[in-house]
């Protein structure tokens, strides 16, 4: 396929550092405009809130920071898996899990999936 053993695992790990990134900030954003909608609705009779808000700038960093290791931790897996595939091989297990959400979503009862190969050359 022309993608080195390195590179495609630098993909999966890139793929999961920049998913942590985008899952860190709108995890804060959601957070933090839920805090904020907590204050201006949930008062109390005398119009103050009922829980005052505080917000932690070293924990919300934290917050993101955890978000963004933890997802490119998770990349490892299936970058160690890549590194490791044959190029021909990652291709046709791709065709064979398709084939498998298909048959699940389509009610296709797929015994043998991998005679339903479909592709170039199968």
């Amino acid at each position: 396929m022309g993608v080195k053993d390195s590179t495609a695992s630098l993909l999966f790990l890139s793929q999961g550092f920049l998913l942590g990134i985008m899952g860190g900030l709108l995890g804060v954003a959601l957070g933090l405009l839920l805090a904020l909608s907590f204050t201006f609705f949930a008062l109390n009779l005398d119009g103050t809130p009922v829980v005052a808000l505080n917000i932690s700038y070293p924990f919300i960093i934290f917050s993101a920071l955890v978000a963004v290791l933890s997802a490119t931790l998770a990349a490892l897996v299936p970058a160690g898996k890549s590194s490791r595939l044959p190029p021909w091989r990652s291709s046709e297990m791709a065709n064979i899990i398709d084939l498998k959400g298909v048959s699940k979503i389509y009610g296709i009862n797929v015994k043998n999936p991998s005679a339903l190969r479909c592709g170039p050359g199968l």
